[in-house]
């Protein structure tokens, strides 16, 4: 039996924003650097235990599932590669960023609270956290548009942009 309730509480995006900072921009270049250098570790580990692998399947004449290690590897490795790719074009970036503007730092998932009479696309808009060195400067909730809304890939219902 279905039961009518007067709210409902919905997901919807939050983006963190960071102001930079002298304080942020070194500890972004740390942060880069490191994952960077973990990359490069995990590399060597990877390289190191397949060569310990591939040789002992070689030496039992196992050339069949070597072969398929090794092209996993390779898989593995270019993985790997992109992902150093991606630190380093971040690490770029990060050296250029100006004092004083925002920096996206990522996506949050919050919850809404949508009782009846509300504006719907009002609510289900995301919202925006800035931040200074760690600390919550400003809490923005953003408007959105019916379009917007229309485009957004989560929101599941008929096709309404025609």
């Amino acid at each position: 039996m279905d039961r009518e309730v007067d709210r409902i509480k919905i997901k919807r995006i939050i983006t963190v924003k960071a102001i930079v900072t002298d304080s942020f921009k070194k500890n972004l270049i740390q942060d880069l650097k490191k994952a960077k250098e973990n990359i490069n570790i995990q590399i060597m580990q990877l390289e190191s235990e397949a060569r310990i692998y591939l040789d002992q399947l070689k030496k039992n004449g196992d050339l069949v599932r070597a072969q398929m290690i090794e092209a996993q590897l390779a898989e593995t490795k270019e993985r790997y590669t992109q992902g150093l790719e991606e630190i380093n074009e971040k690490l770029v970036e990060a050296e250029r960023l100006v004092y004083g503007t925002l920096y996206t730092q990522g996506q949050l998932e919050g919850e809404v609270e949508v009782s009846i009479g509300d504006d719907l696309y009002k609510k289900i808009a995301g919202a925006e956290i800035i931040v200074k060195d760690g600390i919550v400067e400003r809490i923005v909730e953003q408007e959105t548009s019916l379009i917007e809304i229309a485009n957004f890939s989560t929101i599941k219902g008929p096709d309404i942009r025609q």
